[in-house]
């Protein structure tokens, strides 16, 4: 019995040492296609300046799995414990007797020293986990530059701005939704073309075009808002102190506005433009005094959006026509009055009346308009050079015509200079 334990020791010994040779010749091409993919992780992570801890957690993840399926694929050749006793057979030459006693048929030898004949080839072995480890310390420790991130693309300053303008648009709810999606898709065209084409000359030109149309929109959005509030105002202030002319024409003019804000590019929400409907200045009772305060209050803060957009006013407040204010004298559907048109007392200083000298003495340097000097005196008239009338039209000299070339007279500059070129 003593026997039987002792070769059966021997023979899962046997086992074990080939099932971890398979094992292991399966697992070390897992380490190595692990290791160069490791080591491009680690070259990676250190150019963009990542952290290495979820690299090395990778990696050891990915050779914890491996390991599993290298066991899983070597299983099919695995040595059992009978395998291990055909191999003692084979090695130790008993014939045999071992496997036949594991089938019953005979006793088990006398126990002896045994070897499965095998032995580990440490070179090939441990060469590669020597290069694996070599390249990743060579990842680790080779100088390595930053990467630049590329920067992207900013659209051009135009775009930024009307998106600028629909945001502020959208959150403030002030123009229908409708218009403001009409007008992020113009947006989003120019958007959709690929960078290279966006400071092209057609792509600025849709660019500019859509600023200006969309920066008038909203100074008109402005302006009737602003007029309509200041209507409003000036009719509850005034009351019953307007006369039915100025009355008529500022319901007029209110009417006028509100079919602009209705019509317009930026039409108006649909709830404040219903409000501003109901509101009828000969009938002020048309609206409760908080719902009129609540009708202006959205007007008023509708025009600061207006105006937060495009940074600037929209124009007179409608208040200075109704209030009779110096410098005119005309309706509520006149602006405050002409301009007054008065000189400047103060004369336009262009510093035109002043000269100055070269300040080289070189006149080959000076340019045609510039004084090249200045002098004082009087013309100076020979009295005694007047000979009496002369008779006009008649020519003293005769002419010296046919000759074959043209004759000048040249200096030795000019001369030596044609000499070179006319030998």
């Amino acid at each position: 019995m003593e026997d039987r334990r002792y070769w059966e020791r021997q023979a899962q010994r046997v086992a074990w040492h080939y099932n971890l040779g398979w094992w292991w010749s399966g697992f070390l091409w897992v380490v190595i296609g692990l290791s160069v993919l490791c080591a491009c992780a680690i070259l990676w992570a250190r150019q963009m300046d990542v952290p290495l801890r979820p690299v090395w957690l990778g990696a050891g993840s990915a050779l914890l799995i491996g390991a599993i399926g290298a066991y899983f694929e070597a299983r099919r050749r695995f040595f059992s414990k009978r395998d291990g006793l055909v191999r003692l057979d084979v090695r130790l030459g008993l014939n045999n007797r071992l496997i036949s006693a594991w089938d019953g048929v005979g006793e088990f030898p006398p126990a002896r020293k045994a070897a499965g004949g095998w032995r580990w080839r440490w070179g090939r072995t441990l060469l590669p986990l020597a290069g694996c480890a070599l390249l990743n310390l060579a990842a680790m420790e080779i100088p390595i530059g930053k990467s630049t991130p590329v920067a992207k693309m900013e659209p051009p300053s135009t775009w930024t701005q009307v998106q600028s303008w629909v945001e502020q648009l959208d959150r403030s709810g002030l123009v229908d939704h409708k218009a403001v999606e009409e007008l992020r898709e113009k947006l989003d065209a120019l958007k959709d073309r690929p960078e290279s084409e966006w400071y092209s000359q057609s792509a600025l030109e849709a660019g500019d075009n859509l600023r200006e149309q969309t920066g008038d929109a909203i100074r008109a959005l402005q302006r009737d808002l602003q007029n309509s509030s200041a209507t409003l105002e000036a009719a509850q202030q005034m009351g019953a102190e307007m006369s039915p002319t100025e009355m008529k024409a500022a319901q007029q003019a209110l009417d006028q506005a509100r079919q602009r804000l209705e019509l317009g590019k930026l039409p108006l929400n649909a709830r404040t433009l219903a409000d501003l409907k109901k509101a009828d200045l000969s009938k002020m009772k048309t609206l409760s005094p908080e719902q009129m305060a609540s009708l202006q209050k959205r007007l008023r803060e509708g025009a600061s959006v207006c105006k937060s957009c495009t940074g600037a006013g929209a124009g007179d407040k409608f208040m200075l026509a109704l209030g009779g204010q110096n410098g005119g004298n005309g309706g509520v559907s006149r602006g405050p009055g002409t301009v007054p048109l008065r000189l400047n007392p103060l004369p336009t200083q262009l510093e035109t009346s002043s000269t100055a000298a070269l300040p080289d003495a070189d006149l080959a340097h000076a340019l045609p308009g510039e004084v090249v000097g200045l002098a004082s005196g009087e013309h100076r008239v020979d009295q005694k050079a007047f000979q009496g009338p002369v008779a006009a039209g008649g020519i003293q000299s005769t002419g010296q015509g046919g000759d074959a070339v043209w004759r000048d007279t040249l200096d030795p500059a000019e001369r030596e200079m044609l000499k070179r070129y006319f030998k």
